[in-house]
């Protein structure tokens, strides 16, 4: 895989070591399988769409999702280069309506990009924003791995035709309270939107699953820039408890 930048080549040896992402990878080689369409929020250079792309099989399919100009370029060329020909990247980033927004570029951490106002020590650069639902009107995702810094809400908020058309579908996401305060979202308001919709909440602690704690006890749990990953899910899930 080519990185974007030094960071991400960074994050590329990480991986290929092991000391990052390793508990993830395992994590997802249990719940993606063969035929699956799955929808990949902030795929970044494409580390996670391609890891799915093989285990969907040529059967599965996978959406990617960048706004991110030069990012998005790099996502498409790693496709290229691994012959891997299930994978659809879109420049755009997902919300709850269409339209451009201001999208900020971390100066030294391209994966700490995001959709805001503005941020000590990022750029900008004007990119557009479509609810999934208007994109992909047909669309019955499996799984969704969505990791947008923040506004996990508003992408989510436009995909609710696609999430209730699929019964099985599972949802990896990003839980980072200060994040999404910064973002303009209550923590509690996120863990809502999949409760109200008859999910059950599942922490991640490096490859296993667990039965999630309240909404306090994380948010207490997860102080500064700490963050976990959570997995929503309608279907019995088997944890490690």
């Amino acid at each position: 895989m080519r990185a974007a930048s030094l960071d991400r080549l960074l994050a590329l040896g990480l991986h290929r070591l092991g000391w990052m992402g390793r508990d993830e990878a395992i994590l997802l080689r249990k719940l993606v399988r063969p035929g699956m369409q799955v929808v990949d929020v902030g795929a970044n250079i494409g580390l996670y769409s391609l890891l799915f792309a093989r285990l969907v099989e040529q059967n599965g399919f996978v959406l990617a999702f960048e706004p991110e100009p030069n990012l998005f370029a790099i996502l498409r060329e790693n496709c290229t280069n691994n012959n891997i020909t299930n994978v659809a990247p879109f420049q755009c980033a997902l919300g709850q309506a269409n339209g451009l927004a201001s999208f900020h570029r971390s100066a030294f951490n391209s994966g700490d990009n995001r959709l805001e106002n503005s941020s000590m020590g990022h750029d900008a650069v004007e990119v557009k924003v479509e609810r999934f639902d208007d994109l992909q009107p047909e669309s019955r995702p499996d799984f969704v791995k969505i990791d947008v810094q923040g506004h996990e809400l508003g992408a989510l908020s436009g995909m609710e035709r696609a999430l209730s058309a699929n019964p099985q579908v599972q949802v990896l996401f990003e839980f980072f309270p200060a994040g999404l305060r910064r973002a303009g979202t209550a923590p509690e308001s996120l863990l809502s939107f999949f409760r109200e919709r008859g999910f059950e909440l599942y922490e991640t602690e490096g490859a296993r699953l667990k039965r999630s704690r309240n909404v306090r006890e994380l948010d207490s749990a997860l102080r500064g820039s700490r963050y976990t990953n959570l997995l929503a899910a309608r279907g019995t899930i088997e944890t490690d408890d």
